[in-house]
């Protein structure tokens, strides 16, 4: 979703719950809007979950513990920031809010209170996935809190014309558009050793070399996916020979990453791509 796209659902979102003749940054309750649109706002929604605050990484960034959930999962959640033509606001440590996640990000009303007429009716819906459950999210070492942007490397990619490169099955790169720019100097991502085993490394701000990312957009490079199995786990090449550069994570692990990543196969990305070249 590029970041028009993200900002006009969010905004929409906002719009349609602010209450008429209201101040700009005044918003309706959800919980009263008509089956319909609250319909619509889940179905739209990427997840909606209902969570209090255990930790923030920055004003606008935190991690919350799902006290239970109606779509999707992951514990990361973003605020929209705010601007001359939307209201941000910043979290509070905690607070317990319905979330409803538009675009990866949370606007001023996107975030409700929960209220048992709103729980109920988000209920009835029956749209909750068992999402993350069982997915270990191991807790981040103590000096990864204190780095927060290495140094700006050279961007020197691996280009997909290569026919000597593996190109697995698709690429990991952050969700947000305006994230993709030398994304690997906030890189903050767990590698196990095989699909529920044990953390390999963690790859932190600067750790990840261009030179093992693959081109996938302008000046935007993408981790290689070499294996995508049905339970969500992915193989990915972050470096050196595929014997030791290689591990697995898992999407529900990408949804919790700085930045938030996510996974693409090459037929989604290619799908689009004019003109279209083939390696031999």
């Amino acid at each position: 979703m590029t970041l028009r796209l993200a900002a006009v659902v969010a905004l929409s979102l906002a719009g349609a719950l602010a209450a008429s003749g209201a101040a700009a940054c005044s918003c309706t309750d959800i919980s009263r809007a008509s089956p319909a649109r609250l319909a619509d706002f889940v179905a739209r929604a990427d997840r909606v979950v209902y969570g209090r605050v255990v930790e923030r990484f920055s004003l606008r960034e935190a991690r919350i513990e799902v006290i239970e959930s109606f779509k999707g999962a992951g514990e990361r959640l973003e605020a929209l920031k705010g601007t001359q033509a939307n209201c941000g606001f910043a979290f509070t440590a905690g607070e317990e809010h319905v979330y409803f996640v538009f675009g990866g990000v949370v606007n001023l009303c996107g975030r409700a209170t929960p209220e048992p007429e709103l729980l109920a009716r988000l209920r009835k819906l029956e749209i909750a996935t068992a999402g993350c459950e069982g997915i270990a999210q191991p807790p981040r070492p103590a000096a990864l809190a204190a780095v927060e942007e290495a140094d700006p490397s050279p961007y020197e990619p691996l280009y997909g014309y290569d026919p000597d490169l593996p190109l697995g099955v698709g690429h990991v790169r952050p969700v947000r558009e305006e994230e993709r720019d030398d994304w690997p100097r906030r890189l903050k991502l767990p590698v196990f050793t095989a699909p529920g085993g044990e953390v390999k490394i963690w790859l932190t701000p600067g750790s990840v070399g261009g030179d093992v990312l693959v081109e996938t957009g302008y000046e935007t490079g993408s981790f290689i996916v070499l294996q995508a199995r049905p339970d969500g786990w992915l193989q990915i090449r972050f470096g050196g020979p595929l014997s030791s550069g290689a591990g697995w994570v898992h999407r529900c692990h990408l949804d919790a990453a700085t930045p938030r990543l996510e996974y693409e196969p090459w037929e989604k990305l290619l799908a689009a791509a004019v003109p279209l070249y083939f390696r031999v």
